[in-house]
């Protein structure tokens, strides 16, 4: 409601400022373009179920980061309604935490939706980088109390495609599928992605890599988290392919990879 005339207004964000008030915005897409371009992180919080009907493409126009979270009302839910693009787009230079308010993962309070419309190329929930860019590093944090889900996808990684750098310290991305690689993530040959926490879980692709697929050059580091109930033909859970010269580095630390299935070669880790 609007102090100054008592009129209520629908916000789908707002944006804590410094002073500690917020300002809202009719659509997410605003909030977002009013993020400062100066590196210092600025809450957004989602006020409601939104529907997104075109991308939200956040540009390599100096360094937004952006702590992506709902108002605490929720849970709420972005679902797609669109096809043949990212969901979301994490240019260079950027740098987004998508966090949920519960703070619990059997509880989410952010959900991103692919709605479970039909496969299209390069159409995930999020994109860190771009393989367009002379350089990649933009970085995703996946913190708990968020779900990214039911998403379909016609190219590598249907909830997250890594090109730059993708932290999963919790969160859950269940039910997500490709016609590619990486029925959940795929970390491309300049990409690396660290995990901590958070459960990866009943995702497939029809090729490798049900679970993660890591390309080349690309890391994967896992110390805590679960992976399981994934499937592919090759490394249910885990699947590392050969690209550019060079084989994908995983190390493992500790966590649990368990009910995956390899159609072919390797149920658990290829």
């Amino acid at each position: 409601t609007l102090a100054s005339t008592g009129e209520t207004v629908d916000y789908e964000a707002r944006i804590l400022q410094a002073d500690g008030s917020y300002a809202g915005y009719m659509t997410l897409a605003e909030a977002i373009a009013a993020v400062p371009t100066d590196g210092v992180q600025t809450r957004v919080e989602v006020m409601k179920n939104i529907t997104l009907t075109a991308a939200l493409d956040i540009p390599q126009d100096g360094k937004r980061n952006i702590l992506l979270t709902d108002d605490g009302d929720g849970p709420y839910t972005i679902t797609r309604a669109f096809t043949g693009e990212t969901m979301i787009i994490l240019r260079t230079g950027n740098e987004m935490t998508l966090e949920g308010s519960s703070g619990d993962d059997s509880n989410p309070s952010l959900i991103l939706d692919g709605a479970g419309l039909a496969a299209a190329s390069d159409q995930g929930i999020i994109k860190v980088g771009t393989n367009t860019s002379a350089n990649y590093h933009a970085t995703l944090t996946v913190n708990a109390g968020v779900k990214l889900t039911n998403n379909k996808s016609g190219s590598n990684g249907s909830a997250i495609r890594v090109y730059g750098t993708l932290n999963m310290n919790g969160g859950v991305l269940d039910g997500n599928e490709t016609t590619g690689t990486g029925g959940a993530i795929s970390v491309e040959i300049t990409g690396a992605m660290n995990m901590t926490g958070g459960t990866i879980s009943n995702n497939k692709s029809a090729k490798e890599g049900g679970g993660i697929v890591v390309y080349g050059t690309g890391k994967l580091t896992i110390d805590e988290g679960t992976i399981t109930g994934n499937q592919g033909t090759a490394g249910g859970g885990i699947c590392t392919l050969y690209s550019n010269s060079a084989g994908g580095t995983v190390t493992i630390n500790g966590g649990i990879i368990s009910n995956n299935t390899g159609s072919g070669n390797g149920g658990a880790i290829f």
